[in-house]
C-alpha cells in the first residue's frame, strides 16, 4: 500500500474509529478542572473485582476514574479517604463497625448497615451506597459427600458430631473471639477429632484430598462454588454480616452527584452464588484476570458494552461497496476498504492492518470468525 492510499485509508477509517469508540465506552481524561475519581481496593480477589467494576461503571458514564488495587486493609484505605487521596472503595459492614468505628457487634445484626451508614456520614462525611446481598463472613464448609453422610447442614449440629469430624483452618481463626473461641461460647463445646492449622492457600486442598472434613472458609470463597461445597448454616447467628457497599466521600459526590445512580444498580446482582463464582473465575483453573472478570460480568448484565469488538474492513477493486456489503451481510455502518480494523479489548487502541481479501476471508468475516490477532498479523483466522 503506497503512502497516498494509506492516507486515504486513514481518512476513511477515522470517522468510523471515533464512532466505535464513542459507542463502546465514553472515555474521559482527568484534567485540573475535573479530577479523576480514585477507586481503591483491598488486598484480595473479591475487592479487586469490585473496585474494577466501580471504576468501569464510572468511566462508562463519562466520569474519569482510576483504580488503585491492593492498597491495604480497612484502616489504610479509610485513612486515605480522610486525606482525600482516595474517593471511593468497597467496604464491608462489619469491617467498618469493628475496625474503623471500633464498636461491638449489636445483637440485632440487621442494624449494622444503618449504624455504619449513619456514623460514617456524621463522623467522616462519607456516604454508604446500597449494600449487596452477599455475605463474606467467616463460615464453615464441607463436601457434599460428608454433608450427606452425616445429614449435616447447620453449625448447631457440630457439638454432637465433632468427635467424628476433623476441622482445618488458618491459625488466626483458632485464637480469635470472632473465631473458634466465640463460636464455642455461642454454640457449645466442639471437641473435634482433630483441629488442624493450615496455611490459607492449602485449606481447600486439604478438604478435597480428605485430610480434613470441615474447612474454615469465607462465605464467598471461589472454591465454594468451584467445588460445589456445602456452607453450614450459622443457624444461631453468631457471625455478624460482612456485606459490601461502595463508600464514597461526600466531597466526591458533590463533584459527581450521579455516582449513586451509576453504582447502585450493581448491588442487587451480587448474590452469594454470583460473587463466589466471580472469585472462582480468577482463583480457579480459568485464571482470568480480575479486570476481564469485572468487564465481562458488567457486559453480560447490560451495565457495560461488550468487552471487545472486531470490525472487518475490506476493499474491492471495482468499489462496488453496496454489493460487497450485501455479499458479506455487513451492517450499514461498516466501511469497506482494504484492511482490517481491530478494536482493542481494553478500549485503549484502534489499529488498522492492510491485507488482501480473499473469498475465504470474506466468508470468515461473514461468520465472525477472524480474530484481532489474525487481523493484525495480516492472515486469516
Amino acid at each position: 500500500m503506497n503512502g497516498f492510499v494509506a492516507r486515504v485509508l486513514v481518512a476513511l477509517i477515522m470517522p468510523l474509529l471515533l464512532a466505535c469508540r464513542t459507542e463502546a465506552v465514553p472515555m474521559s481524561s482527568p484534567t485540573e478542572d475535573v479530577p479523576a475519581v480514585v477507586v481503591a481496593s483491598k488486598k484480595f480477589t473479591e475487592s479487586y473485582i469490585l473496585g474494577e467494576m466501580y471504576t468501569l461503571l464510572l468511566t462508562t458514564h463519562g466520569i474519569p476514574a482510576t483504580h488503585q488495587p491492593d492498597l491495604g486493609d480497612s484502616n489504610v484505605i479509610h485513612a486515605a479517604m480522610r486525606t482525600g487521596t482516595v474517593d471511593l472503595y468497597p467496604e464491608y459492614t462489619s469491617s467498618a463497625l469493628l475496625a474503623v468505628l471500633q464498636e461491638s457487634t449489636p445483637a440485632d445484626h440487621d442494624t449494622i448497615y444503618e449504624r455504619v451508614k449513619a456514623e460514617y456520614a456524621r463522623q467522616f462525611q462519607f456516604v454508604w451506597l446500597e449494600q449487596a446481598p452477599f455475605n463474606n463472613t467467616w463460615a464453615l464448609a464441607t463436601t457434599p459427600e460428608l454433608a450427606a453422610q452425616h445429614d449435616l447442614s447447620r453449625i448447631s449440629q457440630l457439638p454432637a458430631l465433632a468427635p467424628q469430624v476433623r476441622l482445618g483452618g488458618e491459625e488466626v481463626f483458632f485464637g480469635r473471639e470472632d473465631g473458634m473461641i466465640g463460636l464455642e461460647e455461642h454454640y457449645g463445646s466442639m471437641p473435634f477429632e482433630q483441629s488442624q492449622v493450615l496455611p490459607f492457600q492449602e485449606r481447600y486442598m486439604a478438604l478435597l484430598e480428605g485430610e480434613i472434613d470441615v474447612v474454615v472458609a469465607y462465605g464467598t470463597d471461589g472454591e465454594i462454588s468451584g467445588h460445589n461445597l456445602v456452607l453450614l448454616e450459622d443457624d444461631k447467628g453468631f457471625w455478624p454480616p460482612y456485606q459490601v457497599a461502595p463508600v464514597v466521600r461526600q466531597a466526591s459526590l458533590n463533584r459527581y452527584p450521579q455516582i449513586p445512580e451509576i453504582l447502585n444498580p450493581l448491588a442487587a446482582l451480587l448474590t452469594q452464588e454470583t460473587m463466589s463464582s466471580l472469585n472462582w473465575r480468577v482463583d480457579g483453573p480459568e485464571k482470568m484476570s480480575y479486570q476481564e472478570v469485572a468487564r465481562t460480568f458488567l457486559a453480560e448484565n447490560n451495565l457495560l458494552p461488550p468487552a471487545s469488538k472486531l470490525l472487518y474492513v475490506v476493499y474491492i477493486a471495482d468499489k462496488q461497496w453496496q454489493k460487497v456489503k450485501e455479499a458479506i451481510q455487513a451492517p450499514d455502518d461498516v466501511l469497506i476498504v482494504e484492511g482490517h480494523l481491530t478494536y482493542d479489548e481494553e478500549l485503549k487502541k484502534m489499529s488498522v492492518f492492510a491485507a488482501n481479501v480473499t473469498t475465504k476471508g470474506l466468508e470468515q468475516a461473514k461468520r465472525g470468525r477472524a480474530t484481532p490477532q489474525a487481523a493484525q498479523e495480516g492472515r486469516e483466522a
